[in-house]
């Protein structure tokens, strides 16, 4: 429950969960409203410093479990009574008090285990890591690359994410492969409809006709080292 929680909240910067208030998540009858705070590293997003950012989930289709389920269905399984503030809580391991609905305890998990927490996603999930530097923060780059692909515009992702400036967010910018695929594509039939040199023994043509291509050429590989 506790990962589908944080899946749930994956645009955030890495260290921000471990300060994550279970207040922050207000139900409401339109969906679940996560009430971003600022942190002293916080850009503030488009809506300035002086606002938090309310984040609204769209409601569950009809039937599916989706990101309001998950949420409220953990919101409800903590300490009715409980003193600690924190999203995240630990589990509880005694089997007498799950047996009791004390699912988990009334503490803060632990901030190692909260830092490793989209790691240990990917673990469970059985997807290679290897050569792999996965932290939290990956969650969030993976969120931003996804409003990027999904043509989302400037100023709504910013609002998810927090941005204030366009250039920290387009730091995100990574062109995936099928991006890449149409510029190459692009490429290829400039090059293709390149005339043939003609036979000619005119120096000055050859040179000129040379200096073109070569001229493509060089701005083919600019733009192939960009996008690698």
């Amino acid at each position: 429950m506790l990962n589908f929680l944080y899946f749930n909240l994956g645009a955030l910067r890495g260290g921000e969960h471990v300060n994550l208030l279970a207040s922050q998540l207000v139900d409401t009858p339109d969906g679940i409203i996560f009430r971003k705070g600022q942190q002293k590293n916080d850009q503030g997003g488009i809506d300035g410093n002086q606002f938090d950012l309310n984040i609204p989930f769209p409601p569950d289709p009809t039937g599916i479990a989706g990101p309001n389920h998950d949420i409220k269905k953990y919101l409800s399984l903590r300490p009715q009574k409980g003193k600690c503030l924190y999203l995240y809580l630990s589990v509880s391991r005694s089997v007498n008090a799950i047996a009791q609905g004390k699912w988990y305890a009334d503490k803060q998990l632990s901030d190692r285990t909260i830092r490793s927490m989209f790691k240990s996603i990917y673990v469970e999930c059985e997807i290679d890591i290897k050569g792999r530097n996965i932290c939290n923060h990956s969650g969030r780059k993976t969120s931003i690359f996804e409003l990027f692909d999904l043509g989302i515009p400037e100023n709504t992702g910013m609002a998810i994410t927090g941005h204030n400036s366009v250039s920290g967010y387009h730091a995100y910018a990574k062109p995936n492969n099928n991006h890449k695929r149409e510029a190459l594509s692009g490429i290829v039939n400039q090059l293709e409809g390149l005339p043939l040199l003609p036979s000619s023994s005119n120096t000055i043509k050859r040179k000129n006709s040379i200096a073109s291509q070569s001229s493509l050429m060089s701005d083919s590989i600019t733009v192939i080292q960009i996008l690698m």
